[in-house]
């Protein structure tokens, strides 16, 4: 305050320099400029540019120029898309500017002048007249009749009232507050009026600036798909390498040779590295934008694509979004004895239309010739609208006589109209109705004056009561259907705005939402609080730009995937901060434009409903394509690898590799991102860390993966039969994996398509070509096939593909049939479909399924690891086998206990039975430690004797197969368990990760042993095995007996409670003896409240019913007793030290 209390005659000169020396120009934060090789020197530094740079020298030194040059141009268009997002945040910021005024009318020295608004320093008096934007934020020091637009900042159609302070600023070294309507912001206009400022903040410390700072210094992070696929590579990757160095090895030491052991190596890095992955994810994403464009949505991001249909809630701006962001007069309420042209034409007398207010045009356009001032001889006087008077008054003679017309606030019209009480109260109540449907109302009163009775003034009584005008800002066409559909797809709408809480619920409620509304203020103040945020309100009035800014962050925390949509510069963080923003195409500014993620070029929020569909429709069919890619990719890898392993002749050479991906590249680039959408929009998992596939897809793809691969395998093996030969069995092989191709292809797209069709034919027929023309096979190392063996590998490879499918479909609608669907359930929890407590509480979600599905998990990986033993004899499957049947025992087990755990509390057990599950962890820790003493027993002679173990390729073949499936399994269980608090499903699921962790660790002893022919590894891995077991056996029966004796309950969640307290706290609210426990699924919580004893029973009731909600909204499947008592009993304080 201190620097704003300058003389009237302005600042001086030197004032001046040392000013901007210490606040600098009046500029807003600017981004710096990048030249295009900093901005290829930011690019460049994405690894998965990096990853695709590095693959094209490898095709390259490879000799394979035409995979090179692929790659080379599909680093173009990412290269491309990364310098953008650079480059978008400086073009954002550059538009923001073009807003703030050029010049400015400034007092200095005592002389008026027009200097660049940029020299502007605080403590500057500048005059601002009607029309013109305020250069920076400044304290109104004089001026009547002030209105603003600040549209810009609150998204707020109407205008807003601005008035002087009642004296200037006071010169001090402390800080006061001083209201709103006394400031005039930058980026704002002024409507009416003339206004003189002492500016206060300029440049980055104005409201304006804040807003392009938090533009420009929001991240771009990578997308959660973008980051899977990236993880997915390296992984893929890493793993290609080790298995060429591996294979390398053996080759050598089978004595093969050097250049057998290189193009070993080399044949399965082509095969082996996932360079189709990020191709196929930039092709799409193009193939994306593409369809939402011609859906009237512009994607101005890639990745947009990909967020826009996982998106679950939407936060919109209302004015210019949900409504068409122009006032329109909706309704006239007469007087009795008035008709509505008589009220159009005194309201039409009150309204000038030189002032700007879009109340005033909208009035005028409606009364039209109906307007008293189109006959009145002269104005006699005008009394603008100000804050304290809240009305404009117009006095005009017509005729001969005086007349007063005035409209304003209904409540202070209507005191001044010649009303009974009882009409009084029923024109309020009308206000009330009109507002609460969201309408903005003005009263209108008049009076006939003779000249004798008027001498001047304004008449304050005794008027005549016109009626009621009401204003709306009219919803957009097509925005309730949107809604709807919206809200059936499980996609939650926010309307976000800075209007008044009763005009945002109004118009709330008219596009079908509940209305249920949470002012922006009390949202920041929660949020700071540490309270969760409520999850039943859907509107948040009175909103400035950085609450706006913390519901999106809120909601992202929450796990949402947030959409903004907005138009103009107020929404420029929101639409930074947000997953997905959304502008306006034809009503919005630039700064949202350039800032957003997609741009709707009709306006319509009905395309964004059309944009989320393709979205998903686009997700899915970027699946399929992936699943494609793994289903063949995981069979041509691994046998790749394991044959040549194995001694026998090298099955796939580098010319077949090339042939394979000539077919595999363009069925995943072309048949599936031409796929449909089909059926209604529908509701989608809530997930932050996206995922290609869930636990029951990845099983699928595991298990058809295997099934390709034993058949290429055996077709391999069939024809080196004694009589058969390297070139037979090389053709069978491929043809196999050909077949397979097409089968997969064809089950995938359902041959929806041309190209589905095109591709199944291409896929058969090179085949067909290739290997039966006899020259042709000859060159490339085959021999033609007879009949039989086409058959065996077109049927064999449909069977592998189409089979599992069938058989899974057919379970799931089995399993729906007879009261439910365990895929179902196993979707939601695995990829966070369903919340915490819905999970844990909700009868018709048992946690049963998913001990069933443990159990035949189990079976499976029995008979799968038995098999591997039967074949190689080795002790350290017959372990992994073991701890299988641990496995199997332990989900019986944890069947049973769920069983129980889930039926309801009953006279003899009133807290429920949620303590059986701790039985059920310690029981299966107790089998753990048997099974840990069988393997060290089973050995311990092997150590001392080893023995030469048989068919180990075969062997771990098998075990990977079982791993998998074990892995896919466990997921699903920690990750329910964690959602539901089940211990039982939690110990289940961590048993099985130890399998995992075992079966690695068997897999690299056999491994060892092939490479070195140290067949002790065998029996040592298995005690070490064994080790890894009683570890986790000793770790699940301690938890057990921890629950059992009364564990508390996890310290995030009772940090939870007392944030939740401590709001109650500052209330004057205290409490002891908290005390909370876990009980299997339930929490159990008891706590004492001291009130004020004048409290009544009521009010205590209600007080002690807010609390328990509370806490139940940040604790899951609570069971909460409390007890009430008086704060000034000293009594109650007796156990305060439990707190």
């Amino acid at each position: 305050m201190k620097d704003l209390a300058v003389d009237p005659r302005g600042l001086s000169a030197s004032d001046v320099v040392e000013r901007r020396a210490r606040y600098g120009r009046n500029d807003i934060l600017e981004v710096a400029g990048s030249p295009w090789l900093e901005l290829a020197r930011d690019t460049l530094k994405d690894p998965m540019i990096w990853f695709l740079i590095g693959v094209g020298l490898i095709y390259a030194v490879l000799g394979n120029y035409a995979e090179a040059v692929t790659l080379a141009v599909a680093i173009l268009p990412l290269i491309g898309m990364d310098a953008y997002l650079h480059r978008r945040t400086r073009v954002s910021t550059e538009g923001l500017g073009r807003r703030l005024a050029q010049t400015a009318r400034v007092v200095r020295d005592g002389v008026l002048s027009e200097v660049s608004a940029a020299e502007l320093v605080p403590g500057d008096r500048v005059l601002v007249e009607t029309g013109e934007s305020f250069p920076a934020d400044g304290l109104i020091v004089s001026g009547e009749g002030l209105q603003a637009d600040e549209s810009p900042l609150t998204g707020e159609a109407y205008p807003v009232p601005k008035k002087a302070l009642a004296s200037g600023p006071a010169a001090s070294d402390e800080s006061v507050w001083i209201d709103g309507d006394h400031w005039g912001f930058a980026g704002t206009r002024l409507l009416t009026g003339q206004a003189e400022l002492t500016m206060a903040y300029t440049g980055r410390q104005t409201l304006y600036g804040e807003i392009v700072r938090t533009a420009a210094a929001g991240g771009h992070e990578r997308t959660p798909l973008q980051t899977a696929i990236s993880n997915l590579v390296v992984l893929l990757t890493a793993a290609a390498c080790v298995l060429c160095l591996i294979l390398a090895g053996v080759r050598l030491r089978q004595g093969h040779g050097w250049v057998d052991a290189l193009v070993s190596a080399a044949t399965l890095a082509v095969a082996a590295l996932p360079e189709e992955f990020p191709v196929v994810f930039t092709m799409f994403l193009g193939v994306g934008a593409y369809r939402l464009a011609r859906r009237k949505a512009l994607v101005r991001r890639g990745v947009s694509v990909e967020n826009i249909g996982r998106v679950t809630c939407i936060c919109s701006d209302k004015t210019g979004t949900i409504t068409e962001g122009r006032l329109r007069l909706e309704h006239l309420a007469p007087a009795a004895g008035f008709g509505e042209d008589e009220l159009l034409r005194w309201a039409g007398l009150a309204s000038r239309g030189e002032s700007g207010d879009p109340m005033d045009t909208a009035i005028l356009e409606r009364a039209g010739k109906h307007a008293v001032s189109a006959v009145a001889d002269s104005v006699l006087e005008t009394y603008p609208y100000t804050e304290q008077r809240r009305r404009e008054t117009v006095v005009v003679r017509i005729g001969g006589r005086i007349c007063v017309a005035s409209k304003g606030a209904p409540e202070v019209l209507l005191p001044m109209a010649n009303l009974g009480e009882t009409e009084r109260l029923e024109w309020a109540a009308e206000v009330e109705r009109l507002a609460a449907e969201g309408h903005k109302v003005l009263a209108c009163v008049y009076w006939h004056l003779d000249d004798a009775a008027w001498s001047g003034g304004e008449p304050d009584r005794g008027g005549l009561f016109a009626g009621l005008l009401a204003f709306e800002d009219p919803i957009r066409d097509g925005v309730i259907e949107a809604v709807r559909e919206c809200r059936a797809a499980g996609i939650r709408v926010v309307m976000v705005t800075g209007d008044h809480p009763m005009t945002a619920a109004g118009v709330a409620r008219q596009i079908g939402m509940k209305g249920d509304m949470l002012p922006g203020d009390e949202l920041v103040s929660r949020l700071d609080g540490g309270a969760a945020l409520r999850a039943d309100f859907d509107v948040v009035a009175r909103a400035m730009p950085a609450q706006k800014l913390a519901l999106v962050r809120a909601l992202k925390a929450q796990g949402e995937i947030v959409a903004v949509t907005g138009d103009g510069v107020n929404d420029v963080p929101a639409l930074q901060a947000s997953d997905i923003g959304i502008a306006m195409g034809e009503r919005g500014t630039r700064s949202a434009r350039e800032i957003a993620s997609i741009v709707l070029l009709d306006d319509n929020f009905n395309t964004i409903v059309r944009a989320i569909a393709e979205g998903r429709q686009l997700f899915r069919n970027l699946r399929l394509s992936f699943q494609y890619l793994l289903l063949i990719h995981i069979p041509l890898v691994i046998t790749a690898t394991f044959i040549p392993l194995s001694g026998h002749p090298i099955l796939y050479l580098p010319v077949h590799i090339v042939w394979l991906e000539t077919l595999i590249h363009p069925t995943a680039l072309l048949v599936f991102q031409e796929l449909p959408a089909r059926g209604p929009l529908r509701p989608v998992p809530k997930r932050r860390a996206a995922r290609f596939f869930s636990g029951g897809e990845w099983f699928l793809i595991a298990v058809i993966g295997a099934l390709i691969t034993a058949l290429v395998l055996w077709a391999y093996d069939r024809s080196l039969l004694p009589g058969g030969n390297v070139e037979h069995a090389r053709a069978m092989a491929m043809v196999a994996l050909t077949c397979a191709s097409a089968a997969a292809t064809a089950v995938l797209s359902r041959l929806r398509t041309k190209s589905a069709w095109l591709m199944v034919a291409v896929t058969v027929g090179s085949s067909l070509a290739l290997v039966q023309t006899p020259w042709l096979a000859a060159r490339l190392s085959l021999q033609p096939l007879h009949g039989d063996d086409w058959l065996i590998a077109m049927f064999g490879g449909l069977l592998s593909v189409a089979g599992p499918i069938i058989l899974y479909d057919a379970g799931r609608r089995l399993v729906r049939a007879l009261g439910g669907s365990v895929v179902s359930y196993l979707r939601r929890a695995a990829e966070g479909g369903r919340s915490e407590a819905a999970l844990s509480r909700s009868p018709d979600a048992p946690l049963t399924r998913y001990a069933w599905l443990s159990i035949f998990a189990a079976l499976g990986t029995i008979a799968l690891k038995t098999t591997a033993y039967l074949v190689t004899g080795s002790v350290a499957l017959l372990s992994d086998a073991a701890e299988s049947l641990v496995n199997l025992l332990g989900a019986g087990a944890a069947l049973i206990v769920l069983t129980l755990a889930a039926r309801p509390a009953d006279k003899n057990h009133p807290f429920g039975h949620g303590q059986a599950e701790y039985f059920s962890s310690g029981f299966e820790g107790a089998l753990i430690l048997v099974a840990a003493a069988g393997i060290v027993w089973a050995a311990w002679d092997r150590l001392i004797h080893p023995q030469a173990l048989e068919a180990l390729n075969l062997g771990m073949l098998v075990s990977v197969a079982a791993a998998l499936v074990n892995l896919a399994v466990a997921r699903v269980l920690l990750r329910v368990g964690r959602r539901s608090g089940s211990i039982a499903l939690e110990a289940d699921g961590k048993h099985l990760m130890t399998d995992v962790w075992t079966t690695a660790a068997v897999l690299a002893g056999l491994g060892g042993i092939a490479l070195t022919g140290w067949q002790w590894l065998d029996p040592a891995i298995a005690i070490l095995a064994a080790v890894n077991i009683v570890v986790a056996g000793t770790r699940l029966i301690l938890r057990s007996l921890s629950g059992l004796l009364g564990a508390a309950i996890p310290s995030e969640e009772r940090h939870r409670v007392e944030r939740v307290l401590d709001d109650y706290r500052r209330q004057g609210i205290r409490f002891h003896d908290l005390r909370a426990r876990v009980s299997g699924t339930q929490r159990l919580i008891t706590l004492h409240v001291l009130v004020p004893g004048a409290m009544t029973v009521r009010e205590g009731h209600e007080l002690l019913e807010r609390i328990e909600s509370d806490i139940r909204g940040v604790v899951p499947n609570l069971l909460i007793v409390t007890h009430i008592e008086p704060l000034e009993d000293m009594s109650s304080f007796r156990h305060e030290t439990l707190q």
